[in-house]
């Protein structure tokens, strides 16, 4: 493509907002903004400028100076002084050539002026240019703003860290030091003292895991292998994985799929972790002596499993944050398991990654139903 034909492309149907009170000028510009391929749009005072921006944000606006009532320092003034038009560019038309007008015009918010009567190759010219200069502007703000939220994640990831490895290590240290400075221990004592390094020791390991499972993701690197899988396989092994946690809790899982296949094209490892943290967190906000039904079904050409359980249920804040990075929900875990606040980050990116949605429907009071569906094999 054509320097001339980028340009092209580039202006075209760009909003301008022309506001002036002559009725001549207003239709010279309207002819000529279209001809080079803007989208214009008039207002013929001051009053209707301001409120026809607010309503259009366009993308830069051209404004008569000398207009009774509200003149175009006025007008600039008030569009400075609203959010949502405070930094749409301003070019004055004028016909004011005195140097203290164009410099209180540049101190009123404006970019730039054009003489009247205007030269219409410079017009265009201007336009462009400043339109060009505040996608680069608007570019630089979204590039910071991304910069920002990763070094607030960055923060977040050390607060994080150090608050969720802190106590584990200070427990397997106690436990290791009393291991070795108790010469009278017993066998049953050092089995229990051990089995509790282990499984804190687990927590910490399961806590980086999901951390590089998230930059991986995030950066592009995590390799997925589709293949067939029968949806009911992976559901099967994860519930009886978590068969024994459910027990101690008294908590039922109930699982009666149908005598069929419900295949879906997944990544094995995937679909384990996605279904794994989804048991996970209802076993784990469930409280004692309940229910945890798993459904598996087929609808609009994908595999539906819904997992629905009889916790506390989540707030609508909850609902619309519960997805988030390093996010802290107001339910806790009702057997004191410990969560970090990726395993629904981390699950909402793989099944995006596989092609399918997750969500939550949930009342306070009335439990929770996370639905995941993938695409049918």
């Amino acid at each position: 493509m054509s320097l001339h034909e980028q340009e092209n492309e580039f202006i075209a149907n760009k909003k301008i907002l022309v506001i002036d009170d002559n009725p001549l000028n207003l239709k010279i510009l309207d002819d000529h903004l279209k001809s080079s391929g803007f989208l214009p749009f008039q207002a013929k005072s001051g009053e209707i400028g301001i409120t026809l921006a607010q309503e259009l944000i366009p993308d830069l606006i051209l404004l008569d100076i000398m207009m009774p009532m509200m003149d175009g320092f006025q007008v600039a003034e008030n569009l400075s002084n609203i959010d949502s038009t405070k930094d749409i560019p301003i070019i004055f038309l004028t016909a004011k050539t005195q140097t203290d007008d164009i410099v209180k015009g540049l101190a009123k918010g404006a970019v730039d002026y054009i003489m009247k009567p205007f030269n219409p190759e410079e017009l265009t010219a201007r336009v462009s240019t400043h339109l060009h200069l505040k996608g680069y502007r608007d570019k630089l703000i979204h590039q910071n703003q991304t910069l920002n939220d990763l070094n607030t994640e960055k923060n977040q990831f050390l607060a994080i860290a150090a608050h969720d490895m802190k106590n584990p290590l200070y427990s397997i240290s106690l436990l290791a030091k009393t291991i070795r400075d108790d010469k009278q221990i017993s066998r049953d004592d050092l089995e229990e003292l051990t089995s509790d390094i282990i499984t804190t020791s687990d927590r910490m390991l399961a806590l980086i895991a999901d951390l590089l499972d998230i930059n991986a993701i995030e950066q592009g690197k995590m390799k997925f292998n589709l293949e067939e899988i029968d949806m009911v396989e992976p559901l099967s092994t994860c519930l009886d994985i978590y068969h024994e946690r459910a027990k101690q809790k008294n908590i039922t899982l109930n699982f009666n799929p149908e005598d069929r296949e419900f295949n879906i094209l997944g990544d094995r490892r995937a679909v384990h972790q996605v279904l794994d943290n989804i048991v996970s967190n209802a076993i784990k906000y469930s409280p004692f002596d309940k229910n945890i039904w798993v459904l598996v079904s087929e609808i609009n050409g994908n595999i539906r499993c819904e997992i629905k359980d009889e916790g506390p249920g989540l707030t609508e804040d909850d609902l619309q944050k519960m997805f988030g990075k390093f996010v802290r929900l107001s339910t806790i875990p009702t057997g004191n398991e410990s969560s970090n606040g990726l395993g629904l980050s981390i699950v909402k990116q793989y099944v995006e990654n596989l092609g399918g949605k997750v969500w939550c429907e949930s009342e306070v009071g009335k439990g929770c139903n996370f639905i995941v569906e993938l695409p049918k094999a």
